[in-house]
């Protein structure tokens, strides 16, 4: 009398193998290194894989290391993450370009700001540029356009006056 079944409809639970990744001991001068191989090359799901299992394994002792002609070079311990879409030039056509650039401009400005602000960014977008970072999250709204040849990069906002 104390039991009540209820019965509830539930997606079936999919089992996902788990990946075999190799964690590799190397001993070189007197200290013990864990190595885990990651390929650029590879399936990009397996590689983000193996740098979260890095991650779960070393925790603040990760350190990257990417192979080159005369050795291996360290990469910095600390990453600075940012909020920009970098896109260099040459992937992207010129109209895919203004695209993904009118779509940063804020949908909350006026009708009559709008087309000011459409028109400084295509003519600063006119003069050959090396790249072009777009501002995301908290940073959107605002674009880089890269000059090498001049040394500089311009800096604009869709807010007025800016």
């Amino acid at each position: 009398e104390d039991t009540a079944w209820r019965t509830y409809q539930r997606y079936p639970r999919e089992t996902i193998p788990a990946q075999n990744i190799h964690v590799n001991c190397i001993e070189s001068q007197n200290e013990k290194f864990l190595l885990i191989e990651c390929d650029s090359q590879e399936d990009p799901a397996l590689f983000l894989h193996k740098l979260n299992l890095a991650l779960e394994i070393f925790g603040s002792d990760l350190e990257f290391h990417v192979a080159a002609k005369d050795g291996f070079v360290a990469l910095p311990q600390t990453f600075n993450i940012v909020n920009w879409l970098i896109l260099p030039a040459g992937t992207y056509s010129q109209e895919e370009l203004k695209d993904k650039v009118k779509q940063t401009i804020s949908p909350k400005l006026s009708k009559t700001v709008k087309p000011v602000i459409e028109k400084r960014l295509d003519k600063i977008g006119s003069y050959q540029h090396s790249g072009i970072v777009i501002g995301v999250g908290g940073y959107k709204g605002y674009v880089i356009y890269h000059f090498p040849q001049k040394s500089i990069s311009v800096l604009e906002s869709d807010s007025p006056n800016n």
